[in-house]
């Protein structure tokens, strides 16, 4: 990649964020608040667009000075943001792109690197089973693991609805 185009790609206006998981993310920063689109049933993955901003440095003596923020620089940040918001090593499958809709390695591996820390919550949700043998030390990011990697496991309960039924004894 020649210089030009790495400046080029630094200043462009506009970052493209992937997101391969259903769940959506909300963050808040100085110069706005963004939400990361979930992907909808069915779709593979959704994308969220992200502009460049000026933020302003405000020095306390009436004096302020406004800071250009590239889209490339916002994007990187929020993905960060969400990536780490599960731990260490945590990915939650949030990634910028390098164009403007993911590549097929991008896409590969995001699942990869998804997979990855899914099988790490699974076995450390595994741990904490045998130790304690209590859903209460079960959190629902490690439900949802096993859920996506189609694991069965003793621990992983789904809440289900129930019915009443006319006529049925009551205690």
């Amino acid at each position: 990649m020649s210089n030009e185009s790495v400046v080029h790609e630094e200043r462009s206006s506009q970052a493209v964020i992937a997101n391969i998981t259903e769940q959506s993310y909300m963050a808040h920063r100085t110069y706005g608040t963004f939400q990361i689109a979930g992907r909808a049933a069915g779709e593979e993955y959704a994308l969220t667009r992200v502009t460049t901003r000026t933020a302003v440095m405000d020095y306390g003596d009436k004096r302020t000075l406004p800071l250009a923020i590239t889209a490339r620089e916002i994007a990187e940040d929020l993905c960060r943001e969400v990536n780490s918001d599960a731990g260490e090593h945590s990915y939650l499958g949030v990634f910028v792109c390098a164009e403007d809709i993911p590549g097929e390695d991008e896409l590969r591996s995001a699942h990869a690197r998804l997979a990855e820390f899914y099988r790490a919550l699974v076995a450390a949700a595994d741990r904490e089973w045998e130790r304690s043998h209590s859903y209460l030390f079960i959190h629902d990011l490690q439900r949802r693991a096993a859920a996506k990697l189609g694991l069965e496991k003793e621990w992983h309960y789904q809440a289900r609805e129930t019915r009443s039924v006319p006529g049925a004894a009551r205690g």
